[in-house]
């Protein structure tokens, strides 16, 4: 999840850099989040193979689509300020869009994990 995070923190608007390098920037980030997307999905079915339960989802399944619900939200704000900057959209409003919500995105995800692990700490 950093290292997708990370990837909304790099900039793709300096003057030198042409359109197409500017998008180039962007289909990078889904590279790199797409990457990820598959990690998550295999981590998660190695985790299954090795803990069984009939009782549900276990702490683990959770984290794992808790992670894969904010890697799909990254790839979807990705898509949007791709189709944003094509569109003749501001580059350093998408930019400081994108900074916004990797902090917003990683703040949230942390809340998330952690009050999953509370709750099952709690059972």
């Amino acid at each position: 999840m950093l290292v997708a995070t990370s990837t909304f923190l790099l900039s793709f608007r300096h003057e030198e850099l042409g359109p197409a390098e500017r998008l180039d920037a962007l289909y990078n980030r889904l590279a790199v989040l797409g990457g990820a997307l598959f990690v998550a999905v295999l981590t998660m079915q190695q985790a299954n193979t090795v803990i069984t339960s009939t009782d549900g989802l276990t702490l683990i399944d959770c984290l794992h689509l808790t992670t894969l619900t904010f890697l799909l939200a990254a790839v979807v704000a990705t898509v949007l300020s791709w189709r944003w900057t094509i569109g003749g959209g501001s580059p350093a409003r998408a930019e400081r869009l994108s900074y916004r919500g990797a902090w917003i995105g990683l703040l949230g995800y942390t809340v998330a994990c952690g009050t999953l692990v509370l709750l099952a700490a709690e059972k």
